[in-house]
């Protein structure tokens, strides 16, 4: 994330070692706790605040950035924690600011110990959860729209890491998230049948499943009602061919071969590999929290 959203790969080059020049991190400490002290006692919904707010991330997101990757045991498997763990931060940031006391320890210590804990939280829940499913909460949570356009955050990932739904507020400067709890689109299996699908991978998916829920499965994902499946890309960078997630688990659901995608699209064999096998936890909790299907 020069934005929350970089991957691991990308964010390597940034990464800082220990050893920091003192000064500028005095420095650093003094502007930070200066804007915590200004926020505390502004209204909540006053533009000061929200201004101090967005300073105060932006003053924040660099250091917390280079030092996301050396304060946690990160691996390839748990890669992709590091961006939700560094988004759920910026949030708890804005909501415990006023709990933060500058007597036991300085504000970057602070954030990260927040940001260490969000990390370890979603690596035990999805580790008890088979992968399959994001943590999230209940009730609402009213997030400053600032903050979501500083760190370029995607509202339906945000979203699904809250295990809630969004809708802008009506001030128009902060974005309301409610618990997802709609059952009027969720799939109703017949008598005798099951909403309940099985397979870890989308190989899985298709061997081990009926084929009327794949063709529900295959509905959703044609409608893609938040246009979720149709924003992640992968390309071909010699040639710039680039293809969809959407359009890559509709062509794996007409039961073509990764080879052929590949050759169709001219995006390389493991290019599409990756981007499917990478978003499918995301693609099963996006499909169960609309239609209600459920992986196991």
């Amino acid at each position: 994330m020069a934005d929350s959203n970089y991957r691991v790969e990308n964010r390597q080059r940034e990464v800082s070692e220990p050893g920091s020049n003192k000064e500028n991190l005095e420095d650093l400490n003094q502007q930070l706790q200066q804007l915590i002290e200004q926020i505390k006692p502004l209204p909540p919904k006053s533009k000061k605040r929200r201004k101090l707010i967005n300073d105060l991330i932006g003053t924040i997101q660099p250091e917390l950035i280079k030092k996301s990757l050396w304060v946690v045991s990160v691996t390839k498997e748990n890669e992709l924690f590091v961006e939700d763990a560094l988004l759920l931060t910026y949030i708890n940031i804005q909501k415990y600011l006023t709990k933060y006391k500058p007597e036991k320890g300085k504000v970057m210590n602070w954030v990260i110990g927040i940001y260490k804990n969000e990390f370890y939280k979603l690596l035990k829940k999805n580790k008890q959860a088979g992968l399959t499913k994001i943590p999230g909460g209940g009730g609402k949570k009213i997030v400053n729209v600032a903050i979501l356009l500083l760190v370029k955050c995607d509202l339906h990932r945000l979203g699904l890491l809250l295990g809630q739904n969004y809708s802008p507020s009506k001030d128009k400067k902060s974005i309301e998230f409610i618990s997802i709890d709609d059952p009027a689109n969720h799939y109703a299996p017949e008598k005798g049948e099951t909403n309940e699908v099985y397979g870890n991978s989308f190989d899985e998916l298709v061997e081990k499943n009926p084929q009327k829920l794949l063709e529900n499965i295959k509905k959703f994902i044609e409608t893609d009602p938040k246009d979720f499946l149709e924003k992640i890309v992968t390309r071909n960078k010699a040639t710039k061919k680039q293809i969809t997630l959407q359009t890559a688990l509709l062509m794996r659901l007409q039961d073509k071969k990764l080879k052929e995608i590949s050759e169709e699209t001219g995006v390389p064999l493991k290019s599409i590999s990756s981007l499917i096998d990478r978003n499918m936890a995301e693609v099963k909790i996006y499909i169960t929290d609309h239609t209600g299907i459920k992986f196991s």
